[in-house]
Formats: C-alpha cells, structure tokens, sequence
C-alpha cells in the first residue's frame, strides 16, 4: 500500500495498491491472471498479473484506487473485486490497514501537539516495529510517515531517530506518535482520542516490518 499524493476528495481518500499472487498448487501454472476491482475504487479496467508458475509469486504494477467515505468509516477499511485465472473466477475482499483512513495533520508545531494533549481523554499504546538488516537508518522515518499517513511535527528540530507525527481519521480523530529508532526494532508511543482506533494501529504496527 503506498499512500497516493492525490489530495483527498469528498471525504474520501486516494491510495495506490500492489497485489501480489502466490501460486500454491504443485502442478498448474496460473494463466491469464486478472483482478477486477468496483468501479467506483478502481476505473481502470482488469489488472493484469504475469502467468504464476507452481510455488513462485507475481506482483502487479502500483494500481491507483479511491476510496470513497464509506470504505473508510471503519477501522478495518475494505475493498472486493474478483480474480480470474486459467478459467476459474473467484470473489476477493481486500482488508487493508486501519492507516487507510488517515490523513495527515500539516504543519502542527511542537507547542499545539502539547495543547492537544491537554484537552479530551488520549488513549496511549506502546509498540515496537521490526527493523529489518537491509534497511537504510535514513530511511525509516519516512517509510513510517508514509504508512502511518502522518505528517511529522517541526521536522526542522528532529533527528533520525527520533520524532513525532501526527494524523488523524474522516471522523476527526486524533492521532500522535512518537517514534524513538533503535539498531533492531523501533519504538512508537502511540496516543489517540479514539480507543478503538488506537489499538487497531498498534495491531497494524505490530504487523508491520521496516
């Protein structure tokens, strides 16, 4: 899931998707694989796979997909189509990541995240990512920003291991995370005016590999 530079519409929002196909049968190769989306997330037609041989995986290209306001109500957004294959056409539901449904808060400064942090009641969650060995230090944070669908707070006075983001949901939740990087895993203290959202995130993040 790659979050869309699309501005959102209608109360809705805009995300490119990548699917991926991984072929478990030991003695068929699925031909002429094609995913059909609803037309009103996806107007592009069938999305077209490679041919998958027994045991290996194919991937589609980016697909760029609206997501009206009623997919995105829920904590756990999802979209269906079909999937066509060697003759075969099955029904498909794509649940995709309670970050789905985030847009980011722009330009907050330090000072109005600690303002917001004064008012309501914040439901906190702490969790640690995964980091693979692979992975380029400098690029975390900005793979987190783009998951989370968050902006960071005074990016100016952070560093790279170190910094806050915030977000928030279509019926106006707010969210903010604190991320603290380590050599292996990082750490993110996660607070939202939304129990249910908050614990939803931290499910996706516990998920979720950098």
């Amino acid at each position: 899931i790659y979050t869309s530079k699309k501005k959102r519409l209608r109360g809705g929002g805009a995300l490119s998707l990548r699917f991926r196909l991984v072929n478990r049968i030991s003695d068929r190769v699925l031909e002429n694989v094609q995913i059909h989306l609803k037309e009103d997330v996806y107007s592009g037609g069938s999305i077209n796979l490679e041919d998958a041989e027994p045991g290996t995986a194919v991937e589609s290209k980016k697909v760029p997909c609206e997501l009206g306001i009623g997919v995105l109500q829920g904590l756990s957004p999802e979209i269906r189509g079909t999937i066509s294959a060697s003759g075969w056409k099955i029904p498909i539901k794509v649940i995709l990541p309670s970050t789905a449904a985030l847009s980011p808060i722009s330009d907050l400064t330090q000072d109005q995240a600690g303002s917001l942090l004064s008012f309501g009641q914040w439901s906190s969650y702490t969790t640690k990512v995964n980091v693979s060995t692979e992975s380029d230090p400098s690029k975390l944070k900005h793979a987190l920003e783009s998951f989370l669908r968050a902006a960071e707070v005074e990016p100016e006075h952070s560093n790279l291991t170190n910094g806050m983001f915030a977000t928030q949901s279509t019926h106006g939740a707010k969210v903010l995370i604190l991320v603290k990087l380590g050599e292996q895993n990082v750490k993110i203290d996660l607070k939202s005016t939304d129990k249910k959202l908050a614990k939803a995130l931290s499910s996706d993040l516990k998920r979720l590999v950098l």
